[in-house]
């Protein structure tokens, strides 16, 4: 089978984390026996004029695509540019188009302009097959597009479970971090849909002396300086520590490291970094909506607050924090969870799709 597989992000030298999930399902589904071009922009760095001209720079290689047609069908990350690009390539070579929505201009769609609200559910229904990566998010798909739920296929992201990190003790003999302290991590993009913000202030409410804690800022994004400013007004420049962008590779090193990993997200489709926690053994304490009330059950395999409350955040990390026995219990029974999420089965699933548009 040949896969011509288009998306909006993929690592580069600019941005080598960018993606992480593509290159990985890439890896996947070449050891499955599957023949994989990538087609996404060179450089993932942001900015409007950035944006525009790394995609305005694809559009040789969308020709040239069309022109060769080497490949049985096309799948499409995320709707706007790579769907839109991945539909006119399945116009012109009569190739089956597989769209996989990541949340991205679905969520919150009904604030965009009128062009988004129109472009968007057209092309998800001239999509061949289209995936949602959660429930949630399917039945949102389904809302936007006239789809019949049943005919969305809901197949998650997936962790590489092969890829399960050491000890605690060893993560952060390795990554130079104090054995002695309550590690928080928060890991992902810095945008204020993430919430990072809700952590800072939740962590301004905790009870714990500087010195027994560290809270991790692991990523970057336009909220960075914000954070900074929010830190300083807080007073809690002595706790925080922003290490940037983390490698894929050093994902699991991160929150292995870790006691607490906190995704206070505002919004949130799926949701990989709760999957990423608990196979690294690491407590999730998470926002209840999205993807991530489907994956954490509370108060079993992780704990939810309420979004935005960073008052409810900050008391149920004042729990985590003391009772090392309730750490535990939350880390063995999500350890019973990963087992639905591993990379390899989700890719099996992906292959089902494929072959069911090519008979």
């Amino acid at each position: 089978m040949r896969l011509l597989l288009i998306s909006n992000v993929y690592p580069d030298k600019h941005k080598p984390y960018a993606g992480k999930y593509i290159l990985l399902h890439k890896y996947y589904l070449e050891l499955k026996g599957v023949k994989c071009h990538i087609l996404s922009p060179e450089d993932n760095r942001q900015g409007r004029w950035r944006s525009f001209w790394k995609y305005f720079r694809m559009l040789p290689a969308v020709f040239r695509e069309t022109m060769v047609s080497d490949f049985d069908v096309i799948h499409a990350h995320w709707i706007i540019p790579s769907g839109l690009l991945g539909l006119l390539i399945s116009r012109l070579c009569k190739k089956p188009l597989v769209l996989t929505s990541h949340g991205a201009f679905v969520d919150g769609l009904d604030q965009r302009g009128w062009l988004f609200r129109s472009l968007i559910p057209y092309i998800i229904r001239q999509a061949d097959a289209v995936i949602a990566v959660g429930e949630n998010h399917r039945k949102m798909i389904s809302r936007i597009s006239g789809l019949p739920s049943d005919a969305i296929y809901k197949i998650n992201m997936g962790v590489r479970l092969k890829n399960i990190p050491v000890s605690r003790r060893l993560a952060r003999e390795e990554l130079s971090l104090s054995p002695q302290k309550k590690i928080v991590i928060f890991l992902g993009n810095l945008y204020f849909r993430k919430g990072a913000d809700v952590l800072l202030k939740a962590v301004n409410r905790l009870e714990p002396d500087p010195e027994e804690l560290l809270v991790i800022l692991a990523g970057q994004g336009p909220e960075e300086m914000a954070l900074r400013g929010l830190s300083k007004e807080l007073g809690l420049e002595a706790v925080l520590r922003m290490v940037g962008p983390v490698l894929s590779e050093n994902v699991m090193t991160w929150l292995a490291a870790a006691d607490l990993c906190v995704i206070p997200s505002r919004t949130e489709s799926f949701g990989l970094v709760a999957i990423e926690a608990m196979a690294a053994g690491t407590t999730i304490v998470a926002s209840n909506i999205g993807g991530l009330k489907e994956t954490i059950r509370d108060g079993e395999n992780g704990i939810l607050f309420p979004v935005d409350d960073d008052e409810s955040l900050s008391e149920k990390l004042q729990v985590l924090i003391e009772d090392d026995q309730l750490r535990s219990r939350i880390e063995e029974s999500a350890r019973s969870t990963i087992g639905n999420y591993d990379m390899s089965s989700q890719v099996d699933k992906v292959l089902a799709v494929y072959s069911s548009l090519i008979g």
